[in-house]
């Protein structure tokens, strides 16, 4: 709570997240209606990250907006990107991770073997995605995150059935 040492009063306002929301940043607003006639209604902005067992680390994973950004890559050259998928909790060392769909076609992804690390305190479980040699030009840049690409893994997490990885990138053909 802040100080506010003007204040004639306050409310506290609790706010419980539902289950089912996906991992990753939320965005939203409480619009709370008054009795004052110059301030009628009171828009209240609500953001957070939702983390659970399972998180994402490597190089291009902004985990402040939950997106890959690969940037610009090149047909020619193609990209290869490594990223890892940590569990914690009591479910770290049975969880097992399948691919689900991708988009676009382009993109290929496989799993590395998975590992203990931090004395057993998580496994890491290394995540390919790659871009080919010679792969079709297109522009998955947004702005809105359905114009992304998108990788979908499922596990078998009790709490976690899926992970949406968005991913924003584009293939020029140089």
């Amino acid at each position: 709570m802040t100080n506010t040492p003007d204040a004639k009063s306050g409310y506290s306002l609790k706010v419980t997240v539902k289950p089912g929301l996906p991992l990753g940043p939320f965005k939203q607003t409480i619009l709370i209606g008054t009795n004052l006639a110059a301030y009628p209604a009171v828009v209240v902005p609500i953001t957070g990250t939702l983390v659970g067992d399972i998180s994402i680390a490597g190089r291009g994973w902004n985990r402040d907006i939950g997106i890959l950004v690969l940037g610009n890559v090149k047909s020619s050259a193609g990209l290869k990107r490594r990223l890892q998928l940590i569990v914690r909790g009591p479910h770290r060392e049975k969880v097992k991770f399948t691919v689900a769909a991708i988009r676009p076609e382009a993109l290929k992804v496989t799993f590395g073997e998975t590992t203990s690390v931090g004395e057993g305190a998580a496994t890491q479980t290394p995540l390919f995605i790659e871009i080919p040699k010679g792969a079709q030009p297109g522009a998955y840049l947004g702005p809105k995150r359905d114009k992304y690409g998108e990788i979908l893994i499922e596990t078998n997490h009790p709490l976690t059935p899926q992970l949406r990885i968005p991913v924003r990138f584009a293939i020029d053909n140089r």
